[in-house]
């Protein structure tokens, strides 16, 4: 018997080779009888030619609908260019109509065929959001089990292990999002000034990210923090084994998020790069004293600045 979540992936499948079929026949009628399907267009060589690269291009476009049918969530950028297509056409004829060079009987069965498909479309890429999120709570539960994945497991580029580190000192681990993301460089920025008086209390940093060590080493050159002991954990294993979610719409780009990101990225001049991580992962920090959590900071949004120098007291 069929799951809901199988009935939804069937329902999404007919929609897309559905849609794909559609472009098909658009494409081969546009070739074969382009007044028949563009009627505002006349009988000139040059409409003629451009009736005839739109037909070979929606064709196109059908057969990669057909093709990503088989797996519209995986294949979820084919809807976002999909709705950003129809909203573009739909644009088009509107403003085309605005200036009286097509009637408004031309263009309301284009208008409305183009709402319809994207309907499905925007279905889909709500299930793909979801979906990644979803997956994402399924990965936490298993790796954050402390006695099966525990901290002896994670070797610093310091040859130390967390575990062995925090019986050795109260150890600051702070879990970065992406080296292109503006509060990730603020965030070096504000533990170089504050590295000396937080290892004065007793208190060692480690920096954990997602890409290789010796990238991050040359980005971490820049902040004087290259010689801070780092975990590099491209499968994002030991984030979830601290309970790290990916953020939503609003902790990644809500108002404040936004407000924030232009103070610290244009006036602080921090700047924005390339991804160099998960755009999506939520960062944090968390105090460790032989390997028991004693404090913690969880970002409530990616723009939230925490204060590394009261954490280590």
């Amino acid at each position: 018997m069929k799951t809901e979540n199988n009935l939804k992936q069937d329902w999404m499948k007919k929609a897309i080779l559905f849609t794909g079929l559609y472009h098909l026949i658009a494409g081969l009628s546009m070739l074969i009888y382009p007044s028949f399907y563009l009627p505002f267009i006349d009988n000139s060589p040059s409409s003629t030619i451009l009736a005839g690269i739109s037909g070979i291009f929606i064709l196109t476009i059908g057969l990669a609908y057909i093709l990503c049918s088989k797996n519209p969530i995986k294949n979820w950028i084919v809807s976002l260019i999909g709705i950003t297509g129809n909203a573009s056409i739909a644009l088009f004829c509107i403003t085309s109509y605005l200036l009286g060079t097509i009637q408004i009987t031309h263009i309301i069965p284009l208008v409305l065929t183009c709402i319809a498909i994207s309907i499905p479309f925007a279905y889909i890429l709500w299930s793909a959001y979801q979906n990644h999120y979803i997956n994402d709570e399924k990965l936490v539960q298993i790796f954050s089990q402390e006695d099966v994945y525990t901290l002896d497991m994670f070797d610093a580029s310091n040859g130390m292990d967390l575990l062995e580190m925090s019986e050795k000192w109260p150890t600051m681990v702070v879990f970065l999002r992406h080296f292109g993301c503006t509060f990730c460089r603020e965030s070096l920025s504000d533990l170089a000034k504050v590295r000396n008086k937080v290892e004065i209390s007793g208190t060692k940093i480690v920096l954990v990210h997602m890409i290789d060590e010796d990238t991050a080493t040359d980005i971490l050159k820049e902040y004087k923090l290259n010689d801070i002991p780092q975990v590099s954990d491209p499968e994002g294993i030991l984030y979830k084994r601290f309970n790290l979610k990916r953020g939503g719409i609003r902790e990644l780009f809500g108002l404040p998020v936004l407000l924030r990101g232009f103070k610290a990225g244009v006036i602080d001049k921090h700047g924005i790069g390339k991804e160099q991580g998960d755009v999506f992962q939520m960062p944090g920090i968390f105090i460790l004293k032989n390997g028991q959590v004693l404090k913690k900071y969880l970002h409530a949004r990616v723009s939230d600045r925490p204060d590394y120098e009261n954490l280590a007291c």
